[in-house]
């Protein structure tokens, strides 16, 4: 997984990296096949949502990222307090 791809999909990482660590179970108990398979059907799994999560994008976590990016214009200092006043 090249760049941040954890940022769109940190569930994703910790759910597949769950399954690795349990093929490594099977693995080290002589069921090689087994862990193979599970991790195979769980890869697939995560890149469909990884791949969902790009698309959807990564949600900005503070109005200064918003801001940022253009999605958010901060009002005055005046404004805002007057519109506390109403």
């Amino acid at each position: 997984m090249a760049g941040r791809s954890y940022r769109y999909a940190p569930w994703a990482f910790r759910r597949f990296e769950a399954y690795l660590l349990r093929a490594e179970q099977y693995w080290r108990g002589g069921e090689e096949n087994r862990g193979k398979d599970e991790i195979a059907k769980q890869s697939a799994e995560f890149s469909q949502q990884l791949a969902n999560a790009r698309v959807a994008g990564v949600v900005p976590r503070s109005l200064t990222a918003l801001a940022a990016a253009g999605k958010f214009t901060p009002l005055p200092a005046k404004s805002a307090k007057s519109s506390l006043r109403n």
